[in-house]
């Protein structure tokens, strides 16, 4: 699934280097001309998807660089299908754990509405943009992981 969202990302920006970096693709522009076009990532956890928009998954560095900071685990075996999306994820959306319950809550921040989504598959706000990658959770094929 990497595949197809890193071969999108290539599609929309010819550009993008996913090779000298060993974790993020980046491309050489200010994140500002970049995120206009590339689209919103979705992942699918449970009965939900999780939407975050390209202003939140691209950062901008010092050297003028906009980099992806969504990406695969190069890790073998289990870990081959984990996706690292860390603090993109995180900032936008808060967590709750009930170890008892073995359950993971999770909801849209407050400070975050507008900039992420959260909505059941086949119900997406007619606001969003028209496309989306997802990831079934419920196939147990892929996990997705927090840096």
């Amino acid at each position: 699934m990497f595949d197809k969202i890193r071969g999108e990302w290539s599609a929309a920006i010819p550009e993008l280097d996913c090779k000298s970096d060993k974790t993020f693709c980046h491309v050489q522009k200010p994140c500002e001309q970049v995120s206009d076009k590339v689209k919103p990532v979705g992942f699918q956890m449970s009965d939900y998807v999780f939407e975050i928009n390209p202003e939140q998954y691209l950062y901008k560095s010092d050297e003028g660089k906009c980099f992806f900071v969504i990406h695969k685990c190069r890790l073998p075996g289990k870990n081959k299908n984990l996706f690292l999306i860390g603090d993109a994820f995180l900032r936008h959306f808060y967590s709750v754990y009930d170890f008892d319950k073995d359950q993971v809550g999770i909801g849209v921040n407050l400070h975050s509405q507008g900039k992420v989504t959260m909505y059941k598959p086949g119900e997406r706000p007619k606001d969003s943009a028209k496309t989306e990658i997802e990831e079934n959770m419920n196939e147990g094929e892929t996990q997705i992981t927090t840096e």
